[in-house]
């Protein structure tokens, strides 16, 4: 392991190569971890009769029984809880939490937000933390508004309680992948993360749609977003889902099906936007020396998020180049360790086929898009 001035003297030292020749050198790093090709979150909004429902049979029933499906196959979703549904029943809670699942807030009475005051905001945003914080032991760090209705004052609060991701926003209106959010020209330092709003449960069966026509509704969905290597975000109700043990049981068949594909990530939305945000960190500088039939890179990857060494060869694996790569053999990685900064960096070379009609892309793929 090399240290402290040898680490900066070769940083500048590639920096200089690369102001002096400014090269049009570029890579792109793909969303999601090697090898997979897209990803799936199941996610469920645990609101109860809070939301419009009649029974509690969703969240005594149906969330214990989803939870421990996941967790049986292991994978995990995303449990969204209204507060007072946490402070009614903690034990549940409590128990979707131990099964390593992300637990987020959906509100405390399960109320549109959009238009309230800042004080009511703020009363039903942090009550909502206080109940699950009381409920599990765990501050939640993700957020989906009820109704999925939202405005400036309720990122506002979210962002100053270092909320790391929301998932209100509309997959129709404001793309597949996940972004950093601006609201009335401010940047929010979060991860949004679009979800279904029209082919969720309760839309599709309020038409009193068969559940069998919604599982292959739904399966469609993930074989697009297989094509397009995007992202996909299920969201799905227990109080609707406890009207009709078919309703669970299709839940389970997707899940099933979902784990028949090799390259799906079934993740949750915490762990995205965890993802999202370690490769808006990376920053690359590049030395590239041609040869004969082949174009040698030198290239560091400098991470400010501290990976260790088993997450950086993963980044470094995802890297997409228009040009065929030969072969990242693991004895050219290189782990440098800078003191005063307290960053670890990576070096890697990676050789590639010479081809003058290729164009090698450097991009870390980051969305932002202004609600309107």
């Amino acid at each position: 392991m090399v240290e402290g001035i040898l680490v900066d003297r070769g940083l500048e030292r590639m920096k200089r190569n690369y102001r002096k020749h400014q090269w049009d050198i570029k890579l792109e790093l793909k969303e999601w971890p090697w090898p997979y090709r897209f990803a799936i979150v199941f996610s469920f909004d645990c609101e109860g009769t809070y939301g419009g429902g009649k029974t509690i049979k969703g969240e005594t029933e149906v969330v214990p029984r989803i939870a421990n499906f996941l967790a049986k196959n292991n994978l995990k979703g995303t449990f969204n809880f209204v507060g007072k549904i946490a402070e009614e029943f903690p034990e549940i809670v409590k128990q979707v939490y131990k099964l390593g699942h992300d637990v987020a807030g959906h509100g405390y009475s399960h109320i549109f937000l959009d238009g309230l005051s800042e004080s009511k905001q703020r009363e039903e945003i942090e009550k909502t933390i206080d109940a699950i914080e009381n409920a599990c032991g765990y501050r939640v760090e993700g957020w989906r508004t009820p109704y999925l209705t939202y405005d400036k004052v309720t990122f506002d609060v979210l962002e100053e309680h270092n909320f790391k991701w929301d998932s209100s926003w509309s997959r129709s209106l404001w793309g597949k992948n996940p972004f950093e959010p601006i609201l009335e020209g401010k940047h929010y330092k979060m991860v949004e993360i679009p979800v279904d709003d029209i082919h969720y449960d309760t839309a599709l069966y309020r038409w009193n749609s068969p559940p069998e026509e919604v599982k292959y509704l739904w399966i469609n969905h993930i074989m697009v977003t297989a094509k397009e290597y995007s992202l996909y975000v299920f969201l799905n109700h227990p109080v609707t889902m406890a009207m009709d043990i078919k309703r669970v049981e299709i839940v389970e068949d997707l899940i099933k099906f979902a784990t028949s594909l090799r390259d799906a990530w079934i993740t949750t939305c915490g762990d995205i936007a965890k993802r999202f945000m370690a490769l808006k960190n990376v920053e690359f500088i590049f030395n590239k020396i041609s040869h004969k039939n082949m174009i040698e890179i030198n290239m560091i990857i400098s991470n400010k998020n501290n990976f260790d060494i088993d997450d950086l060869q993963v980044l470094i694996r995802n890297l997409s180049l228009k040009a065929e790569i030969l072969e990242i053999p693991s004895k050219n990685v290189v782990t440098y360790s800078n003191k005063e900064s307290g960053r670890k960096d990576i070096g890697i070379r990676i050789n590639l086929k010479k081809n003058s009609q290729q164009e090698l892309h450097l991009t870390v793929k980051r969305h932002e898009y202004e609600k309107q």
